[in-house]
């Protein structure tokens, strides 16, 4: 009787976490879809025409960062990973079936193994009608460890700027982003040098001051001079220069 019960809890165990992973990899693919958008908008909202210091696949992507999940699961190994995997190849395998859409599945499952993804396996595995083994406690743990990297994705993409940018719900939160992208922007368009009048009277056409020699000046990237304090409050209002309103 025990050992029928530890069966059940095993299987309920086994079905919940399919059943998170399932749901977590929908909302993966829902996350990443969206973020792509917002990336567009953020873009569009934010940033001028030719003028973009931003690597948009950063914006957009997860990179190439490590997480702590996945030097967990390479530290980890299953016997019943290995198992089913091999009986999945076995019967998708091009060699072996000349189906397209089982073919998919051949490639999915490589996938997966390679990530030691075993919700993904198991979930191949009902598809192609597949027995499930009962799991071991090992596992259960590995199945843990795949929904917790999964929300790890998830939430790295939710702290995305773009992400943040099109879901703030207050004035302060996107003003916070502006003043960010602000300095960033001013950062590649803007030369510090010290000023050399060269006996020819200039003044910065924001303040009307004249400059004097050795004056610490802005010089973007059209040419022209302004005081720093003076172009960096323009720059709060308009992103153009003054004067030629290019950028």
């Amino acid at each position: 009787m025990e050992t029928m019960e530890n069966q059940n809890v095993n299987l309920l165990k086994t079905r919940r976490m399919m059943l998170e992973f399932r749901y977590l990899d929908m909302e993966h693919d829902e996350v990443s879809l969206l973020s792509e958008q917002y990336v567009e908008q953020f873009l569009n909202d934010l940033i001028p025409d030719g003028l973009n210091p931003f690597d948009e696949e950063k914006l957009s992507s997860e990179g190439e960062d490590i997480f702590d999940e996945e030097k967990e699961l390479s530290e980890m190994s299953s016997d019943i990973l290995n198992r089913l995997y091999r009986k999945i190849t076995f019967k998708t395998h091009p060699d072996r079936c000349n189906d397209p859409e089982i073919n998919v599945l051949f490639l999915e499952s490589n996938k997966a193994y390679k990530a030691k993804n075993l919700p993904k396996i198991l979930l191949l595995c009902e598809q192609l009608n597949i027995q499930i083994p009962p799991l071991e406690d090992a596992d259960i743990k590995i199945m843990s460890t795949n929904c917790k990297l999964i929300r790890a994705k998830i939430s790295k993409v939710k702290k995305q700027v773009s992400w943040r940018w099109c879901t703030s719900e207050t004035e302060q939160q996107q003003a916070e982003i502006r003043k960010w992208v602000k300095d960033i922007l001013a950062e590649h368009v803007i030369t510090i040098i010290n000023y050399d009048s060269g006996d020819v009277d200039e003044k910065c056409p924001i303040c009307l001051e004249i400059f004097r020699d050795s004056m610490v000046l802005a010089k973007i990237r059209c040419n022209h001079l302004f005081h720093q304090d003076c172009i960096n409050k323009w720059f709060d209002v308009n992103f153009t220069c003054p004067l030629c309103k290019q950028i």
